[in-house]
């Protein structure tokens, strides 16, 4: 048997797995953060809300009002965001050894 979801059933998905999201804190910090930088339309001014809600639901640092931070891996977890809400294009990750002002940050994190 094959089961497959149609176009509708794998937004729900994505939503769902969107609710449940969660970033596990690794046991020691690998030095490098992760730092997601966008530029949402306007015509997706929700979509960009959302992001940005959800990214400090998750724990994220705002640096700047598109720039947020987090020491800790979460690639997978920006994929689904940006699948969920059709941002793909307009969301940039990167992982990077050195930010500016940095020891406010590992304060913030308690690293």
């Amino acid at each position: 048997i094959k089961l497959e979801l149609v176009e509708e059933g794998i937004k729900k998905a994505y939503y769902y797995q969107l609710e449940n999201l969660k970033i596990p804190k690794p046991e020691k910090w690998d030095g490098l953060w992760l730092v997601v930088i966008f530029d949402i339309p306007e015509e997706k001014k929700i979509a960009r809300d959302v992001l940005r809600n959800k990214l400090k639901q998750l724990g994220f640092v705002q640096l700047q009002k598109s720039v947020f931070v987090l020491p800790y891996p979460c690639k997978k977890e920006i994929d689904v965001i940006r699948k969920t809400y059709q941002i793909w294009p307009y969301v940039t990750y990167m992982l990077v050894q050195e930010i500016d002002k940095q020891e406010k940050l590992l304060n913030q994190f308690n690293l």
